[in-house]
């Protein structure tokens, strides 16, 4: 209960600083999470107890940038999205495909479906 209460209190703060910046909420809720991880300060031991939490967490950073982007910024955009988005899933299905024939020999077919799995 602790480590949750410590999670929410640093994630109220570094949002706030964050907006004060103009960098936004979501960045906030990453250096929170960076700050007072394992990684960070260690304020926040045991993440195995917390990955629920932070598995909601990636739900929600989702929905929150889904809500801030307009159906017409999108729609502007939509070639740029889905054009390089597209090259760059394609570009990495073959990389890694490459890989999981070459250096793990896979069967070619195996390392096509495993390289556009990673790749996504």
């Amino acid at each position: 209960m602790v480590e949750i209460l410590s999670l929410l209190i640093a994630a109220v703060i570094a949002v706030l600083i964050s907006m004060r910046l103009g960098l936004g909420s979501q960045l906030g809720y990453l250096a929170a999470g960076a700050v007072i991880g394992p990684f960070g300060i260690r304020l926040i031991t045991d993440a195995e107890n917390l990955r629920h939490i932070g598995e909601f967490g990636v739900v929600f950073l989702l929905f929150m940038i889904g809500l801030e982007i307009k159906p017409k910024r999108l729609w502007v955009m939509r070639h740029l999205v889905l054009g390089y988005g597209g090259i760059q899933v394609a570009l990495t299905r073959l990389v890694l495909a490459f890989c999981a024939h070459m250096v793990f020999t896979f069967p070619l077919k195996m390392s096509l479906v495993i390289g556009f799995g990673m790749a996504l």
